[in-house]
């Protein structure tokens, strides 16, 4: 016996979800924990960029708020080295001297456990998502450790006709890319 329409769409309003908010990095989706965003807010200037750690910093209501080159944390890389690969075509590397080069042009505000905000650029504007408990499952060991990827907590399966959206480790995020080891996931 097939169950009604009420009864199946019950049944999706009982299962457990999270709300994310979702963006594109490099033609990948990733996530964060909707209790860890604070704001999105336009980008603005960054000033005093160390290159060397992927870090800059930006005025949000009169407070220095540390904008962090999410690229290096996750893919181990600087955009200058995206940009030699080839693999970015819209942007120029011409134009790639700071954070805000790369066509950022807003920027997502997170709290840390300390009250700090610090900020992600993101190059088009992020969208939030509920999605069920059914769809986390963990990162393979090996894809971790192989595939120079890091601050991964999980990997979310919407569907099988969506791509999949690896879900962010906040606390990582927040490290300095010395102190990461590759494949290092942090509950």
């Amino acid at each position: 016996m097939t169950p009604s329409p009420s009864r199946r769409g019950a049944a999706r309003r009982n299962q457990a979800t999270q709300q994310l908010i979702v963006f594109r990095i490099r033609h990948e989706w990733f996530a964060l924990p909707i209790r860890f965003a604070y704001k999105v807010i336009p980008m603005g200037q960054t000033y005093g960029m160390c290159r060397n750690e992927g870090i800059s910093l930006t005025r949000y209501q009169d407070r220095d708020v540390l904008v962090i080159d999410i690229q290096r944390r996750i893919f181990f890389s600087s955009p200058e080295q995206y940009l030699i690969s080839g693999e970015l075509d819209s942007v120029s590397s011409s134009r790639s001297s700071s954070l805000t080069s790369f066509n950022q042009q807003h920027l997502l505000l997170m709290q840390t456990s300390h009250g700090e905000l610090m900020g992600i650029p993101l190059e088009s504007p992020p969208s939030l998502r509920r999605v069920p408990d059914s769809a986390f499952a963990p990162v393979p060991t090996e894809y971790l450790k192989q595939g120079s990827i890091r601050c991964i907590s999980a990997l979310i399966v919407p569907s099988k006709d969506e791509s999949p959206i690896f879900l962010l480790n906040p606390n990582q995020l927040i490290q300095s890319p010395a102190t990461l080891p590759p494949g290092i996931v942090d509950p």
